[in-house]
């Protein structure tokens, strides 16, 4: 048998137990509260000027996410060896090796997937890359033809590439 200091020790430590179950419980339904409010539409926020919407692949959770693009000046540039009329540079940003790469026979710039800078990057860089290797070629031929495969905000990225 117990004594009643012993009972009165159990009586308080279950007390103490039934006070954490408590609080973890009230902590289980915030956290389910606040994954209910993540995984709940969200309506479609307008985007500022100079960012560029993305697409999340089919199978995954929606999250809005933008990209910053720096404004593009048409004012004219200081008159430079290696710059166009309207400011655009000459060189690339492939290395000299790259650039002296000839270009392959197999490889059919048709065929290869447009990236614009609003579908989904990932699936974009999965296809291209499997164009390119569908066609016998390697990594120096990817960092080649990159620029063939753009379009729009994405080649004007490109094109500001420092070399």
């Amino acid at each position: 048998m117990l004594t009643e200091a012993e009972r009165q020790e159990q009586y308080n430590k279950l007390q103490e137990e039934e006070l954490r179950c408590k609080a973890l419980q009230e902590k289980i339904r915030a956290q389910r509260l606040m994954l209910k409010k993540m995984q709940a539409p969200q309506p479609p926020q307008p985007l500022s000027k100079g960012t560029v919407a993305t697409n999340p692949p089919r199978n995954a959770r929606v999250r809005t996410r933008t990209i910053p693009i720096e404004e593009i000046s048409d004012q004219s540039e200081p008159e430079e060896e290696g710059y166009y009329r309207r400011g655009h540079p000459q060189r690339t940003p492939l290395s000299e090796e790259l650039e002296e790469i000839q270009w392959p026979h197999r490889l059919n710039p048709a065929v290869l997937p447009q990236f614009d800078g609003e579908s989904d990057p990932e699936e974009f860089l999965l296809k291209y890359e499997a164009t390119i290797e569908a066609a016998g070629e390697g990594t120096a031929c990817k960092a080649k033809a990159f620029v063939l495969a753009l379009r729009g905000l994405a080649q004007r990225w490109y094109a500001n590439i420092p070399p």
